[in-house]
């Protein structure tokens, strides 16, 4: 059986932050090209076009913000791994 080290919790929690981190980056792609093809039909159809009520701006516009909240509470916990406030400053006694 391996021993709890401190180092296993610093790991996990730099996995979870890549994860996150990933998950912002697919977001952002994703909400990239749902504006661009909206964008463009703004610009071709204007206020003849049929838009959809559906659309998946909101979707992606949440999983931005919720990778953005896990990596804040993230680096919290972090900081605190390390003996650090929730500002990343020394604790003070």
């Amino acid at each position: 059986m391996k021993d709890y080290s401190m180092d296993d919790d610093k790991e996990k929690v730099w996995n979870s932050q890549l994860a996150a981190l990933r998950s912002i980056q697919d977001g952002i792609k994703l909400m990239k090209d749902c504006i661009k093809n909206l964008e463009n039909k703004v610009e071709n159809e204007g206020i003849s076009g049929n838009y959809s009520v559906n659309s998946d701006t909101l979707k992606y516009a949440q999983k931005i913000w919720t990778g953005c909240l896990r990596l804040n509470e993230l680096k919290k916990l972090e900081f605190e791994l390390n003996g650090l406030d929730t500002f990343g400053l020394p604790k003070k006694q």
